[in-house]
């Protein structure tokens, strides 16, 4: 029989070398995965210890990596520690829960099995039903894996693995935004192979397809766009997906510049089904006393027939919109907000798409105070 030491009484720590029992367990696991005295060679196969005093003895308080569990087991044969019974792992602001974990000094592998969630020190919360870390938690293998991140993006793959403490890969996975889990997405990105980068904060999709509902629209061999916690970066931002009858179906897809800390440009490219291809371009600039924008959008519509009736009835629609607010004094500001398009309808039938400020009634102000009165 070889030769495991079984520890039982639960115990937990209220204070700097102090463990009392009848309470859960939290050791330390830097001591315990160190077998740092805890065990003694010369023990029986299976023994009994009293853990108010080995604790004392051999719990080093200081350690950053605490674990809770029900039970737990050492062999002394395999040299692996056994955490079972609602684990819980703390470690440098990780998280880890399991209904087993198990810890192989040999290799530095720990394994957890069953209703494993780990929440990472960004945020991100990561489901499985499997997951390999090293000791230090920065290289892992997962299988059946969903990611949520603070930024209401979700992952989900077959498997994926971790490796340098910052990047991920996930084999066979998904990508969607939600606003309000669990709702199933409205649209998704299906790829072989998902590499998400944490150090150079980008997304790199391999094999990749767009689906709508559920159907595939568009197959792209590679692409990448910026880590949804990225403020401003230059790539491709998330795509934004348009169904309306006299438009068809279409995907929105921008692709942002960030030329300099005071101004920057998106273009956008929305195919539709119906109607062709509709451009958009903006661009926004800060300067010393106030900021302005430009936005541009235009189309080349294949049906003018769907707007039979209406001022939409042609084949070319573009609108211009341009909109600015500058500090003249303290108590004194300018602007503007001026729209310009070849129909009166151009906006209502393309709203999904955001020309700036465009109103149906353009205007220039200027604004006052005095002590006494506002203009």
């Amino acid at each position: 029989m070889g030769s495991t030491l079984i520890l039982t009484q639960k115990i937990k720590r209220v204070g700097a070398g102090c463990v009392s029992p009848d309470y859960l367990r939290t050791v330390s696991a830097l001591a315990l995965l160190c077998g740092a005295g805890l065990m003694v060679l010369s023990a029986p196969a299976v023994a009994q210890i009293d853990l108010s005093q080995t604790a004392k003895q051999s719990i080093d308080t200081s350690q950053p990596m605490l674990l809770e569990a029900k039970e737990l087991r050492y062999d002394f044969d395999n040299d692996v520690i056994i955490a079972s019974g609602s684990v819980e792992i703390y470690f440098d602001n990780y998280t880890l829960l399991a209904d087993r974990v198990t810890y192989n000094r040999k290799d530095g592998k720990l394994s957890a099995h069953g209703n494993v969630q780990m929440t990472e020190p960004s945020g991100n919360l990561i489901l499985a039903d499997n997951l390999t870390l090293s000791d230090d938690f920065s290289e892992g293998f997962v299988n059946a894996l969903q990611i949520d991140t603070p930024q209401f993006t979700h992952f989900e793959a077959e498997s994926a693995e971790r490796s340098g403490d910052n990047v991920t890969t996930l084999r066979n996975g998904t990508y969607s935004v939600y606003k309000k889990a669990p709702k199933p997405p409205l649209w998704r990105i299906k790829s072989t192979t998902i590499i998400h980068n944490q150090q150079k904060q980008r997304i790199y999709f391999e094999g990749a397809s767009i689906e709508l509902f559920g159907n595939t629209i568009a197959k792209i061999p590679y692409f990448s766009i910026a880590d949804p916690s990225v403020g401003r970066k230059s790539g491709f931002l998330l795509p934004r997906f348009v169904t309306k009858s006299r438009l068809g179906f279409g995907a929105a897809i921008p692709y942002y510049w960030s030329l300099s800390p005071t101004y920057d440009l998106t273009v956008t490219v929305t195919p539709l089904t119906e109607q062709g291809v509709l451009g958009q371009l903006d661009w926004r600039q800060q300067l010393e006393t106030g900021s302005y924008n430009v936005s541009i959008g235009g189309i080349s519509q294949a049906d003018p027939n769907a707007f039979s009736g209406s001022s939409g009835d042609v084949r070319g629609r573009f609108i211009v919109n341009t909109n600015g607010s500058f500090d003249l004094s303290k108590r004194w500001d300018a602007g503007w907000d001026i729209t310009y398009a070849t129909d009166r309808a151009f906006r209502e039938d393309y709203g999904f798409a955001r020309f700036g400020n465009a109103q149906e009634v353009s205007k220039i102000f200027l604004k006052g105070e005095t002590k006494t009165q506002s203009f």
